[in-house]
């Protein structure tokens, strides 16, 4: 089903149509695109979730923040933190069977779960992935990591 919240549609000219060799009047070009995920072409250099969130951790245990302490708690840190980017910043990452990275926020993100290895997100109670091949810009990263330090 078409979610209609989700087209940005915009006129974008006035144009004639000349195609059938007569002119019944002007006609309008209509471009619509989804707002959301969109293909993201610098995604594939990006880095793995599941290496982002061991990195996150690191840095958060030398830099003494409070989230390294509540990512113990979880007896998992490294998930918590690359389960918690899924929160805080988008990510990128594939659906089965298509090469395109698809840029996936907490809109597309959420109600899924982080499988084990962090590199992919499923329905809860579903075998099947949504998304596969996790990753995360260098930008986003950084954004989150500046986030992690105003937690307290």
């Amino acid at each position: 089903m078409l979610d209609i919240d989700a087209l940005n549609i915009r006129i974008l000219e006035p144009a004639i149509s000349a195609t059938s060799g007569s002119c019944d009047g002007p006609e309008t070009k209509v471009s619509i695109a989804m707002s959301s995920p969109r293909v993201s072409p610098t995604a594939r250099s990006a880095n793995q979730l599941a290496e982002a969130g061991l990195t996150a951790y690191q840095m958060a245990l030398k830099e003494r923040l409070p989230l390294a302490h509540i990512a113990e708690q979880s007896e998992r840190p490294q998930y918590w933190f690359a389960n918690n980017m899924l929160q805080v910043v988008g990510v990128y990452g594939t659906t089965p069977g298509v090469e395109d990275f698809l840029h996936l926020t907490r809109k597309e993100t959420g109600g899924l779960t982080l499988v084990d290895d962090m590199t992919a997100l499923k329905a809860p109670e579903a075998d099947e992935l949504r998304y596969a091949d996790l990753r995360i810009l260098s930008a986003d990263f950084d954004k989150y990591m500046e986030w992690a330090r105003t937690v307290y």
